[in-house]
């Protein structure tokens, strides 16, 4: 994305499909054991094109359909008594998801306690809202559990990455209705914090690495409301393939909303700085360590960016990504409203492997009249 300066010079920031492909080469390069051996990315578009699919229908079918395209392989079916699921834990309980039959075949009793409705109650239907028995999703949520659930289980079946059973986890975060509850006390509260953990499953018959798990293991805790922070998916793993799993995440969110990678980047800075001049002073620094050019930016221009298009820009993204719900919509008004907004459509805080990626493959170019 080019910004053209008073001088007839631009800044140029490569887009968020050549970045998810120099992030990807990035760490092949460096820690090819990270991956499938032989492993493609040239699936990366097919998943991309359908989960922007499934941002206009929002319709939880196509999630079986997405993990059919991507030719999902597992290993032969495990016996369900001989895994350990129950929670010990108060105010947590556990279930077996199979990613081949894309339901929970396993539910701990310890969900009558927790939460006060029947283990067949607790399933994806219900948590996003399209169960026409009950109905435990939360309006404000629903919409961005659909795509990091999405993602992530598109990403585990990309025949990408390898992966660590046992070990490796996904984490997300929501709220969930207790109008269903028999619990008084839950309903009363009109909803509970959750915290998913999704745990790679190793069976029998499969060794610690795998291509592709074939069961996941939920652990669905409550979180006091103190804890609960806006809906977002993160990969928890050794610090090197916890880098690559959220730096892939980030970068498929971008390009999946596609806001200018500009102005996520001056949102970033305004958001960790204390003022508009220190938010210019740190990108002009980090211009000048690429490209030794000192002030590219002027603080009226950061400014005038940040209030005129980058607000506007935000609540283009925050409304089209809830137009089927029934979502509040954000209008930014201010900055900390864009910085607010970007952060519940998971584009901020940039991950800092991955500003170094913006920064280190941008340009300053010349324009010639």
């Amino acid at each position: 994305m080019p910004y053209k300066k008073l001088n007839q010079t631009t800044f140029d920031l490569p887009s968020a499909t050549q970045l998810l492909d120099l992030h990807l080469k990035y760490w092949k390069d460096k820690n090819p054991e990270l991956f499938v051996k032989d492993g493609s990315t040239k699936k990366i578009p097919q998943i991309i094109k359908a989960i922007q699919q499934i941002n206009q229908s929002n319709k939880l079918n196509d999630y079986a359909k997405l993990l059919q395209d991507i030719e999902v392989k597992t290993t032969k079916s495990i016996r369900p008594q001989s895994i350990p699921y129950r929670s010990t834990l108060p105010n947590e309980f556990i279930a077996i998801f199979d990613l081949q039959k894309f339901k929970h075949i396993k539910i701990d009793a310890a969900l009558c306690k927790t939460l006060g409705i029947k283990p067949d109650d607790f399933n994806l239907k219900a948590l996003a809202g399209m169960d026409t028995r009950i109905q435990l999703h939360h309006l404000e949520d629903v919409q961005h559990v659909v795509k990091w659930a999405t993602l992530a289980y598109s990403i585990i079946h990309m025949n990408i990455f390898r992966w660590k059973l046992n070990e490796d986890v996904f984490r997300i975060n929501f709220r969930a209705s207790t109008a269903f509850s028999n619990n008084a006390e839950l309903r009363e509260s009109k909803y509970v914090y959750f915290e998913n953990s999704l745990l790679f499953m190793r069976t029998d018959d499969q060794n610690e690495e795998v291509n592709t798990p074939a069961y996941l293991l939920n652990k669905v805790s409550l979180l006091p409301s103190q804890c609960f922070q806006p809906v977002s998916l993160h990969f928890v793993a050794s610090p090197t393939r916890a880098n690559l799993i959220n730096g892939f995440i980030y970068l498929s969110n971008l390009l999946l909303l596609g806001v200018p990678i500009k102005y996520i980047l001056f949102l970033h800075e305004r958001s960790i700085r204390r003022s508009i001049a220190e938010a210019t002073n740190s990108i002009n620094t980090k211009i000048n360590k690429h490209h030794q050019v000192s002030n590219f930016f002027t603080e009226k221009q950061i400014s005038d960016c940040l209030q005129k298009t980058v607000r506007r820009r935000i609540s283009q993204a925050n409304t089209g990504w809830n137009h089927n719900s029934k979502n509040r919509i954000m209008y930014c008004e201010s900055d900390s409203d864009a910085i607010e907004c970007a952060k519940l459509l998971g584009l901020l805080p940039i991950p800092t492997s991955i500003e170094h990626l913006m920064y280190k493959n941008s340009s300053i170019q010349n324009i010639k009249l």
